[in-house]
Formats: C-alpha cells, structure tokens, sequence
C-alpha cells in the first residue's frame, strides 16, 4: 500500500520546529548546518502533538490504514520488548494509554466497558506482553475497535438528528416549515441538514415537507370533510390555487377528487 503524504507531515513539521528553534538560539546572523545540530539525548521516538493530532483524525474519520501505520511507526516493528529498558516502555505507551482513554470518553464510555480483566492488566502494565510487536498489535486493535465505535456514535448521533427534524417538521406541519428553522432547531448548518437527511431518508428536505403537508391535505379532505381554502390555510399557504396546484402536480388529482 503507497505511503499517504500526509504521514510525512509529522516529521517535516518536526524538523520546521527544530530549524526555528535552532535559529531562535543561535540568532538570525548564523547560517543553520548540520555541525550545530542538538545530540539526541534519547534514541526512542516519543509521540509528538503532531502525531497525536493524526492518530485522533484517523480513529475519527475510520482510516484504519493510518492508524496501523502511525502506530507501527511510533511502536516499532520486530522487535523484542526486551531489548529495550523497561521504563522507555512505559514512556512509550503512557501516552497512548492517555489519548485512548480520552477518546473512549468521548463516546460516553469507560475503559471498564471495553477492556476484560487480561486486557486491563496490559493496558496498566505493558511489561506483560512477551514482545514489542505482540504489543504493537494490541494497541492497533484497540484503536481500530475505538475507530469503529467512533462510526457507529456518529451514525447513531446522524439518525437522532434525522429523527429530530422529522418530528420538527411534524410539529410545524401547518407553518411554512425551512430548512432554516428546522437547522437552528437541531443546532446544525443548513448544508450539513440537507446532506444527512438525503443520506438518511433518500429525498431531499423539501419533498419531505412536501409528501407530510399533501399526506396530511388527503387526511382532512377524505376524513374531516374540510374545504379546500381551509386545507390551504392549515398547512401554511397562502394562495388555494397555488396549493391546488402542487397538489395535483404531486397526486395527479385535484384536492376536491378526495372530498367525499
């Protein structure tokens, strides 16, 4: 699988930092070269805000490829968790243990929810696992899982959305109902309204107005015997001839074919 560019950004903002600050100390008179370069005081990667920012992106938006390769690369591949001292281990994973247990909650759960008592002990103890690669798999699965139930959250959060506007619209039917209403009402824009109730309910907002006010218009001329300008009138138009209009456009029929 080809590398995402994006997976470079990390590291190019990374040695970006590092020139500035370099230049920030040696001043602005000094040409930057490689004979001022800082030692590296500890050979082991350490998660960067940069990394971790991509980590969050990709368990929010499902990129279960980035999130095996940024934790394969921050982790390590091959080799044996006892070639490395064990607290540089418990540096290494603190940090993930931290960002996942704070997007756990986002989601309104706990790690007692997910995690059974072996998975526990892991996730508190990282010198249990026999190997740094059996460690580097647990924590991709545990991301993916997350990343997965980050899906079904939004899914979940999309369909209470569409719901909520169904009922508005239900609530208003009589009034000249917008999408700009029923936005403010759920708290969202007026293009992101548009697109998930279309994913949602496969027609636009506007012809659902429309079938809930012609569905509602058949219901008190066949059962309540209501005149068609008092039809017009409860569901918000103005005009009888304009209603009647849209009305056959929309049945094929006039509003007085369904008097009794």
């Amino acid at each position: 699988m080809p590398k995402s560019p994006w997976l470079e950004v990390p590291k190019q903002f990374k040695a970006a930092l590092h020139a500035l600050r370099m230049k920030l100390t040696v001043g602005t008179g000094v040409i930057l070269h490689e004979g001022l370069l800082l030692p590296q005081t500890n050979p082991y990667s350490v998660m960067n805000e940069a990394d971790r920012d991509l980590l969050i992106h990709s368990v929010e938006t499902g990129d279960r490829g980035a999130i095996h390769t940024l934790l394969t690369s921050y982790l390590g591949a091959g080799t044996s968790s006892g070639s490395q001292p064990r607290p540089h281990l418990q540096e290494l994973v603190y940090p993930l243990c931290g960002l996942y247990t704070s997007l756990l909650h986002r989601l309104g759960r706990t790690l007692s929810e997910v995690l059974d008592e072996a998975d526990m002990e892991r996730f508190r103890e990282p010198e249990r696992f026999r190997s740094q690669d059996e460690m580097r798999l647990w924590w991709v699965a545990r991301f993916e899982r997350l990343s997965a139930s980050n899906e079904e959250f939004r899914s979940d959060r999309k369909a209470k959305l569409v719901q909520s506007i169904e009922d508005y619209v239900e609530d208003n039917i009589t009034e000249n109902v917008t999408r700009e209403q029923a936005a403010r009402h759920v708290h969202i824009n007026v293009s992101y309204l548009s697109r998930i109730f279309k994913e949602a309910t496969g027609e636009s907002f506007w012809d659902y107005v429309l079938r809930r006010k012609i569905e509602k218009a058949i219901r008190l001329l066949k059962e309540d015997d209501a005149m068609v300008y008092e039809v017009t009138d409860m569901l918000g138009y103005k005009d009888p001839s304009y209603f009647a209009r849209i009305f056959k456009k929309y049945t094929g029929k006039s509003p007085s074919d369904f008097q009794k």
